[in-house]
């Protein structure tokens, strides 16, 4: 878990103020809501530790306000997002996580996130997919809930309303383990749910997903070379 990875409760590795807010060694505190409109980035070692209510439900939430690549850019095996939950308000304001190469997020529930064209990171041509969770080359997804988030674009390559697992080359991982995916669209052709084309997922729940009514592709789960 989180506490193998972190100082617990806390965020090391400081980067900077997060909207009015600075995690920099800063505990989440029970029942707190975070508003940001930048991307939280986590590198070498750094990590965030929410509160839990009595049901274990987390207690601590992050929300998107603004049009942005994710709530999160995870891109180090040494980071952790666990107990938080993430979501945007409104519309349009970006998925939930970007692992981009390592990390783990555990414990977490991610809602009503989007990666359409305002999802952008550093040119990668991954933009669109993963409303909820993106893992690029790597990273792991553990007993999460990834829920009414979508993947949408006017056009181009944009599957996985839930999650997306992609490779780049012969870079191969991605982990989704012990989660639960529902409820979510993509305006793709398939992976209404998860598409997959390359690493693990494992006794993961995928159900209730959805895509454009004009396909009939794979709407709870694409498996491509995974």
């Amino acid at each position: 878990g989180c506490g193998l990875f972190c100082s617990f409760l806390t965020m090391t590795g400081c980067f900077g103020a997060v909207g009015s807010l600075s995690f920099c060694g800063s505990a989440l505190n029970s029942e707190s809501v975070f508003a940001t409109d930048s991307m939280l980035i986590l590198t070498n070692g750094s990590s965030i530790v929410g509160s839990t209510g009595p049901s274990g439900e987390p207690t601590s939430v992050v929300r998107m306000t603004k049009q942005i690549g994710a709530a999160f850019l995870v891109s180090n095996d040494c980071s952790c997002i666990s107990h938080l939950a993430i979501t945007a308000q409104g519309n349009h304001f970006g998925r939930g996580v970007w692992l981009w190469g390592g990390g783990l997020v555990e414990d977490c529930v991610i809602t009503n996130c989007v990666s359409d064209q305002s999802a952008i990171i550093f040119g990668t041509g991954f933009n669109n997919i993963g409303g909820g969770a993106l893992l690029y080359c790597g990273g792991t997804l553990m007993n999460c809930l990834i829920a009414n988030c979508s993947s949408t674009s006017g056009s181009g390559w944009h599957p996985g309303g839930g999650i997306g697992i992609v490779r780049v080359g012969a870079k191969f991982g991605g982990l989704v383990e012990n989660c639960v995916v529902t409820n979510c669209f993509t305006s793709f052709s398939t992976g209404g749910g998860v598409y997959a084309e390359c690493g693990v997922v494992r006794n993961t729940l995928i159900a209730g997903n959805t895509l454009k009514s004009a396909d009939t592709g794979a709407m709870n789960l694409h498996l491509s070379d995974a």
